[in-house]
């Protein structure tokens, strides 16, 4: 059985390192279908690490079909495996029956060649990382929140949360959304005007295939969320540049709009808060144009 050694220095977890190599060792034909796997025990003296850590990684394994668990015989690679990492690329690679499809063409758009967020995966070790959307490990209730993360975990809660709601969100939530929350912002509404989604995401694919088709004139904010201008064009709308100056997005050149994703509070990454005069111009044109303004309030919490 060959394990590569562990670098404990490294941001990746010596659970997730040894998984790692065993994996590999499978794929690459060093342990074989049906052979057997050191007990957890004696692995871990060798690796000088956690017999608890060995014995995780080898259920998870297991779960996921790369390991067989024999009653008290112990643990084996899994029969049902490629023998080698040149069968895995052979099948991979081998052609549908009926001919090979034209993934370039099939899809209407190539997520690849879009614009996404980059940051470096260790923006942690800079010390003034410019990145948003990240919890501030300074700032967030750490404790409250374990303390509520236990409380969600309890028999009770698990029966509450695991029914199937599939059409309403949890009425405690909606209350405290509806009463604490949007009225700070001026905002009064009823529980069923209260939609709960994953994230800004979803929030906006939910707006996107309700509002937008082919044609359909949205603005978007330049410089603005990347994401945003993503999803309408997976909808094939028509992209509208709306430049962002020292009052906030300008839509005076953009014509009629059928959609304007805009964040007035403060914009990102310009940080700009939208004038008094900006607001008020922009909602005449709304009214004029017949546009609905979407506002993503992305630090309203």
């Amino acid at each position: 059985m060959s394990i590569s050694v562990l670098e404990r220095q490294s941001d990746e977890s010596i659970q997730s390192q040894l998984r790692r190599s065993i994996i590999a060792a499978i794929h690459a034909g060093q342990m074989t279908p049906g052979q057997k796997l050191l007990p957890s025990r004696r692995l871990a003296e060798q690796l000088g690490i956690a017999r608890n850590t060995v014995t995780a990684v080898y259920e998870e394994l297991v779960a996921r079909g790369y390991l067989d668990a024999l009653p008290r015989q112990g643990y084996f690679v899994g029969r049902g495996l490629p023998a080698d990492a040149g069968q895995i690329r052979k099948e991979a690679q081998a052609p549908l029956r009926g001919g090979a499809i034209d993934w370039q063409g099939r899809p209407k758009q190539a997520p690849s060649t879009l614009r996404h967020i980059v940051k470096p995966s260790n923006w942690q070790d800079f010390d003034y990382p410019f990145i948003y959307g990240q919890v501030d490990p300074n700032l967030f209730p750490i404790n409250t929140w374990r303390t509520c993360s236990r409380d969600a975990l309890g028999r009770a809660a698990i029966d509450w949360w695991t029914a199937d709601r599939a059409v309403e969100d949890d009425p405690l939530l909606i209350e405290q959304i509806r009463t604490q929350i949007l009225p700070q912002r001026g905002i009064f509404v009823r529980e069923d005007q209260i939609l709960v989604t994953l994230g800004t995401q979803q929030g906006i694919y939910l707006l996107a295939r309700l509002l937008a088709r082919h044609g359909t004139r949205v603005g978007i904010e330049v410089p603005g969320y990347p994401d945003g201008r993503n999803i309408f064009a997976a909808e094939q709308a028509e992209i509208v540049d709306l430049p962002v100056d020292a009052e906030g997005a300008d839509l005076s050149a953009a014509g009629p709009l059928d959609l304007a994703v805009l964040t007035p509070a403060h914009q990102c990454p310009t940080m700009v808060s939208m004038s008094e005069r900006r607001r008020d111009r922009v909602y005449a044109t709304a009214r004029a144009h017949g546009t609905i303004l979407i506002e993503d309030d992305f630090e309203g919490e």
